[in-house]
């Protein structure tokens, strides 16, 4: 640890606990709810398609944010259906489309709607409109962080301003917006769309870029672009506190990946249109592959999480997650939760900026809420039917 310009550096070469000490996920969940095969299969309010969010709420039970009802599901502890909220519109308490469900302290629950921010309740009553399209503020920013005040930060990805690339990415506003989304604050840039020269503000797309990515404890923004493993944490007023680091060596992306990804994006055009690519078909699609550009190293991270005692729980970037389809369908294109069909690898890392542990996560798993002693998430079984799944997180 090192300050730099009242900027504190953490650098990080080893995790701090031993290996015999190292958290771990046990291998069988202490709960599941939705399962196929399970007493309430028949019940729909079992059923569940593009779940969005989960969280713990105070008395033990859960909220499940699902973007094909565009609903808040509540369950107890047990995992039995309790009640249902909110349901398609755009009227107050309703959800056009469900993007990402969030909790807040007192069980307040934060819905991203397109455009709008909603907050429920605990026990799901409509609370008020937040941050809305209505409002003629500039550009819509969608929440990509939460903080306790019920405010939110998002990065506004239609800033088009010109701003000299930096690590090979254009530079886009962070941005926090208000409970009431009335006032919003740019507290930095950050890149967040990779720069091609000569290709205007919109560059073909790059395989293997880095993606950015916020995480919130409700106090500290975390920020990570994924170029190098350099997250920056800042105060909620935009203040760079501390820069955390771990060492990375870049891996290349080969001519064998770029193969494998230029394979995949074929499974997923015969996979959309149902049948194989005809001969007019696959021409401009090998045209479309002529222009692909390709990153020349992967990510170094991927997604980001904070846990209920403030730690940052960070993926590792596997290729995988490029190159494999969870799901390859006919039909309407909507935002879902990616589920890793592998097991997937996340750094902890303490308030601190401090690598304690590396722990796995089960194949066809998304984290989504972490407490001190479970892992709550997204997982899929061997035919994609969505459940929700509680592990016992195993601290020595």
């Amino acid at each position: 640890v090192r300050d730099s310009a009242g900027i504190q550096i953490v650098e990080n070469r080893a995790p701090l606990f031993a290996s015999n000490l190292a958290w771990r996920v046990d291998q069988q969940p202490l709960l599941t709810i939705g399962d196929p095969s399970g007493p309430m299969a028949a019940d729909t309010m079992y059923e569940f398609s593009l779940i969005m969010g989960i969280a713990r709420m105070g008395d033990g039970g859960w909220a499940v944010g699902l973007q094909s009802a565009n609903a808040i599901r509540f369950f107890d502890s047990g995992g039995r259906f309790v009640r249902s909220a909110s349901r398609y519109g755009r009227g107050p308490g309703e959800i056009e489309q469900l993007l990402r469900m969030y909790r807040l302290p007192g069980d307040t629950l934060l819905v991203s709607d397109i455009g709008d921010a909603e907050y429920f309740s605990g026990d799901g009553k409509w609370v008020r409109l937040g941050a809305s399209r209505s409002q003629a503020a500039g550009n819509t920013i969608f929440p990509m962080a939460v903080f306790n005040d019920q405010s939110f930060s998002g990065i506004d990805v239609n800033d088009a301003t010109e701003r000299e690339p930096v690590d090979g990415a254009r530079l886009f506003p962070l941005v926090v917006v208000s409970r009431d989304g009335l006032s919003r604050q740019t507290i930095g840039l950050v890149p967040a769309r990779p720069f091609v020269a000569g290709a205007g503000r919109m560059p073909p797309q790059i395989a293997f870029s880095p993606m950015p990515q916020l995480a919130s404890d409700g106090k500290t923004l975390y920020f990570a672009y994924g170029s190098h493993y350099d997250i920056t944490a800042r105060a909620t007023d935009g203040r760079v506190v501390r820069v955390i680091r771990k060492q990375h060596t870049p891996v290349p992306v080969t001519s064998s990946l770029k193969s494998e990804y230029a394979e995949y994006r074929l499974r997923v055009a015969e996979g959309a249109k149902g049948s194989p690519l005809s001969t007019t078909e696959r021409a401009s699609f090998d045209q479309f592959l002529d222009r692909m550009q390709y990153a020349e190293a992967l990510p170094a991270t991927g997604a980001m999480l904070t846990d209920r005692t403030g730690n940052l729980w960070v993926r590792a970037y596997d290729t995988r997650e490029t190159i494999t389809i969870a799901r390859i369908g006919r039909g309407e294109v909507r935002p879902s939760t990616p589920t890793p069909q592998f097991a997937s690898s996340w750094d902890v890392l303490d308030p601190r900026g401090r690598w304690l542990c590396t722990v796995q996560m089960p194949a066809r798993f998304t984290a989504l809420d972490i407490g001190p002693d479970y892992v709550a998430g997204l997982a899929r079984d061997n035919d994609d039917v969505e459940m929700v799944r509680v592990y016992r997180l195993v601290k020595p």
